[in-house]
C-alpha cells in the first residue's frame, strides 16, 4: 500500500486534487459542458457588475462566437431561464437567479472552496521551516 503524503506540499497538492476532482465532476453532471461554462461565465460577469456580451462570453470561455450564440439560444428555447439586456449595440444575456444549476451546483462548489480554505489555513498553520528550529 503506498505511503499517504506527509509533507505539507504533498498534503497541498492532495487538498487541491480533490476539490478539482469535485467541481470537474459536479461540472461534467452538468447537461452539456460547455453550456455549464458559458452559464458560469455569465454569472461571474453578473458577480463583478459587468455582464458579458457573446464577443465577451466567447473569449472568456474560449469556445466560438456562434457556438456560445448556438447554445444560449438552445438553452433559452429549453428552458425559458434567459433573458436579453439591451445596452448600445450588445445584447447582454442574463440567467434567472433562480435557475437550479446557481441554487444547487454553486452553494455545493462554495462549499467545497471554503472547505478547501480551511484545510490550506491548517496545513499553513502547522508548517514549520526546519531552518528556524536549528540554533
Amino acid at each position: 500500500m503506498p505511503e499517504l503524503p506527509t509533507s505539507t506540499e504533498n498534503l497541498e497538492e492532495l487538498a487541491t486534487a480533490r476539490v478539482l476532482f469535485k467541481l470537474l465532476n459536479l461540472a461534467s453532471s452538468a447537461e452539456n459542458i460547455e453550456l455549464a461554462f458559458i452559464i458560469l461565465t455569465i454569472q461571474i460577469g453578473i458577480l463583478e457588475g459587468r455582464p458579458m456580451d457573446i464577443s465577451a462570453l466567447a473569449a472568456m470561455t474560449g469556445l466560438p462566437r456562434t457556438t456560445v450564440l448556438r447554445k444560449l439560444r438552445d438553452f433559452e428555447q429549453r428552458t425559458g431561464r434567459l433573458r436579453w439586456q439591451s445596452k448600445g449595440s450588445r445584447r447582454i444575456p442574463l440567467i434567472d437567479p433562480d435557475f437550479s444549476l446557481w441554487g444547487k451546483h454553486l452553494k455545493t462548489a462554495a462549499r467545497l472552496m471554503r472547505q478547501y480554505v480551511d484545510l490550506l489555513s491548517i496545513l499553513d498553520k502547522s508548517a514549520f521551516d526546519p531552518a528556524e528550529t536549528v540554533s
